[in-house]
């Protein structure tokens, strides 16, 4: 007899034991089916007895066996009912269960929910088109194979994690992505790839560009500077004090310090200002 049961998941077998050379149904005591009466063997290894024994359930000539996950962790595995000195008492039988929803069973699908779902419930691959209704939920599949998820148009959907880290409820509301002119919120959230481009470490965090403030300059930034510098200084240059004495330019900070200087030159015909340093 076959059956499919789930992959490395616990498994009630049920079966009847018979006389042994007769048709009758046997009644025998739970005890009968301990020691070595039950035995399994995974994908064709040693013969091994089950970690549970077998019990009545619910009698009449009925049994049952709890076969334990660790028995049902290859594509298929064969039971011995009544071996040893019982099989001199009832009838011997064998089982073949084929498992299934993992990537090391016999069906990598899980095929019960596939067929018995009906309508509401289905196991897809790959969606090309969703016309009408709504997709509840999207999960990785058993085993190794991941899962990437590509959503086109403006869905409507709770942010639960980001790169494996749950988002807390606190860490506000995507409103819209891609949409020109709608606020996303505040997210608190780790800045990875910038177009592709990995971010890192030491290129600072991203919290608020609108309230991000600089500190006030004591020099003029050097030739190779961050961004933010090089903005502070046109800011710098273009807000504060700037005096100009004979052949000299002088630039102040908001403290009215002296930062920097210039030489310059007017011969009557042109006007030069040097590099501020």
């Amino acid at each position: 007899m076959a059956e499919l049961v789930p992959f490395n998941t616990d498994y009630t077998l049920y079966f009847p034991l018979v006389a042994s050379g007769t048709a009758t149904l046997s009644t025998l005591p739970s005890g009968s089916l301990s020691g070595t009466n039950i035995q399994w063997a995974t994908d064709g290894s040693a013969w091994a007895v089950t970690t549970n024994t077998g019990t009545v359930a619910p009698g009449s000539g009925w049994f049952k066996v709890v076969l334990d996950q660790t028995e049902l962790t290859g594509s298929q595995t064969q039971i011995l009912i009544a071996g040893g000195t019982l099989s001199t008492i009832v009838e011997v039988q064998n089982f073949l269960l084929k498992t299934f929803g993992s990537v090391g069973a016999a069906y990598l699908g899980d095929w019960p929910a596939t067929l018995m779902a009906g309508h509401t419930i289905a196991t897809v691959s790959t969606v090309v088109a969703l016309l009408t209704g709504t997709v509840s939920t999207v999960t990785s599949p058993i085993g190794t194979v991941s899962t990437v998820v590509v959503v086109l148009g403006t869905p409507a959907v709770d942010l639960v994690t980001v790169l494996g880290t749950a988002v807390d409820a606190t860490q506000g509301t995507l409103t819209n992505v891609g949409t020109v002119g709608l606020a996303l919120g505040t997210i608190d959230a780790n800045l990875v790839t910038v177009k592709g481009t990995t971010v890192a470490g030491t290129q600072r965090t991203l919290e608020s560009i609108s309230t991000v403030s600089e500190s006030t300059l004591a020099a003029v930034p050097g030739e190779s500077t961050s961004v933010p510098a090089m903005v502070s200084w046109m800011y710098n240059l273009s807000r504060n004090q700037i005096d100009q004495i004979t052949g000299t330019q002088l630039a102040f900070n908001q403290g009215n310090t002296l930062i920097a200087t210039s030489i310059t030159n007017d011969d009557g015909g042109s006007f030069r200002r040097g590099s501020f340093v």
